[in-house]
């Protein structure tokens, strides 16, 4: 009598296992700020990208290794159902030959009996392993249908996070770069008002080695001259004064702005709650 083939179930993943860890960004000290924060902008983002492109690999190949394993399962299922198949036909031969044993040479009807029973015994048993067969074979096709799909949901949904990982490097290197220009504009205005103020303390320069020059050929004129001189150097005096105060006004609010743009840029580069985020630095 063929007996029925057991074979033992596969381990299958929890979908816990299938499960990659989160990639955490390292937890050592922050490194000092680097000359360019685009190309740290475009590592961290690579370095994202490459994590949720090797969970995807690491699926992929889970994936095809336990459908290989389903299908050497099911083969083997098949090849078990076909035996028993095969082993039926025998015994239905040698029931037919048993038939034609007992007719040919008169076996008594108990004799009969007790043959016939054994027969539709093991045809019985055989017919049950056939159907237990088919029925395990009908599960691990059904385990396997499930397993793939939850593969192609998990690979869809690491595609996604892809996709969206790279739209939002895409998105901060464009505000970056807007940053950017604006800080060259505010650093290009500083400079001019910085040259403005270089040719306004030439120009008081010049007037005040004019008054020296003046004092000297004047010493010898009359009071009424003298008084109108110093009267004329004080309102120049004065009017450099006014000019100096108002260059160092004009500084302040260009430093502040400068320092606004710095503090704006690092912002859009080092998000609230990122580790690595250098100090803002001040230019003077």
């Amino acid at each position: 009598m063929i007996r029925a083939v057991s074979l033992p179930p596969r381990a299958f993943p929890a979908p816990s296992d299938a499960t990659l860890p989160a990639v955490l960004p390292s937890a050592s000290p922050p490194a000092p700020p680097p000359p360019s924060g685009d190309a740290v902008q475009a590592t961290i983002a690579e370095r994202f990208a490459g994590a949720y492109e090797a969970q995807l690999g690491h699926l992929t190949r889970v994936h095809s290794e336990e459908q290989r394993a389903l299908q050497a399962d099911i083969g083997a299922l098949r090849s078990s159902a076909y035996m028993a198949q095969r082993g039926a036909a025998e015994n239905r031969a040698r029931a037919e030959a048993a038939r034609q044993a007992l007719g040919a040479s008169a076996m008594n009807a108990t004799a009969m009996r007790q043959a016939l029973e054994l027969v539709r015994a093991e045809l019985a048993s055989e017919a049950n392993a056939l159907a237990a067969s088919r029925a395990n074979v009908q599960r691990q096709e059904m385990e396997l249908a499930d397993l793939q799909a939850r593969a192609q949901a998990e690979a869809s949904e690491l595609t996604a996070r892809c996709a969206d990982a790279h739209r939002r490097r895409r998105e901060q290197e464009e505000r970056a770069s807007r940053l950017a220009q604006a800080l060259q504009a505010a650093r290009r205005e500083h400079l001019a008002e910085a040259e403005a103020a270089r040719g306004h303390e030439q120009r008081a320069r010049a007037a005040l080695a004019e008054r020296e020059q003046t004092l000297w050929r004047l010493r010898s004129h009359e009071e009424s001259a003298t008084h109108s001189l110093k009267e004329a150097v004080a309102r120049l005096e004065a009017d450099f004064a006014s000019e100096r105060a108002d260059f160092k006004e004009r500084g302040r609010r260009t430093q502040a702005q400068v320092e606004e743009f710095e503090r704006l840029l690092e912002q859009r580069r080092w998000p609230p709650g990122s580790v690595f985020r250098p100090t803002a630095r001040v230019f003077g």
